[in-house]
């Protein structure tokens, strides 16, 4: 096993990847690839975080 010190960031891929694109063109790809997973959600119907209500007596 290889020790991965922590802070580091581990990228993986899930198809070939051509990797003469260099740093910033497999950035460039990952960013694509990722708002693709977010293409058919509805946000309209995404709901906020609710707030746990704060005690106002004590218990």
């Amino acid at each position: 096993m290889i020790p991965v010190p922590p802070g580091v960031r581990v990228l993986l891929a899930t198809r070939p990847v051509d990797f003469r694109k260099g740093a910033h063109g497999l950035a460039a790809l990952a960013a694509v690839e990722f708002a693709a997973l977010f293409d058919g959600l509805d946000w309209t119907r995404v709901q906020p975080l609710r707030r746990i209500p704060q005690p106002t007596a004590a218990a």
